[in-house]
């Protein structure tokens, strides 16, 4: 009986820690796959929002890390940035050498920043809000 009562609590730990392993790999490749929706999502379209002064603005993400804002008179801003989970960092910019963070929220019809950190004025002034798809 106590043979028994110890081979039962190794198969039980055993279950259990396949359990575990199986559970993280689900979460893992759950996560993954938010990535690349987001990512997906981000780059799919060009978002567009209507500022007071300046009227409409487009901004368009691509696949390599890269975007362009149309819209601002006498200047196109092309820049580089990162995406990690869902923090947004604009990297290089041509109108501005800062970074800036940003948290976003998006869907297949809208793109919201919150600004974390950007001491870029006129980028933390453009960016923040709710965008549109085009």
């Amino acid at each position: 009986m106590k043979n028994y009562k110890l081979k039962v609590k190794s198969e039980m730990k055993k279950l259990l820690f396949f359990s575990v392993v199986f559970f993280c790999s689900v979460q893992l490749i759950t996560a993954q796959q938010k990535k690349e929706n987001m990512i997906e999502l981000l780059v799919k379209n060009s978002w567009i929002k209507t500022h007071p002064q300046l009227g409409i603005i487009e901004i368009a993400f691509k696949i390599d890390s890269t975007y362009t804002v149309k819209g601002i008179p006498d200047e196109s801003i092309i820049g580089t940035y990162s995406l990690k989970g869902s923090e947004l960092t604009f990297e290089t910019e041509t109108s501005c050498q800062m970074k800036g963070e940003y948290k976003i929220a998006i869907t297949n019809e809208t793109l919201n920043f919150s600004k974390k950190v950007d001491t870029c004025d006129g980028r933390s002034r453009l960016v923040p809000g709710l965008w549109k798809k085009k």
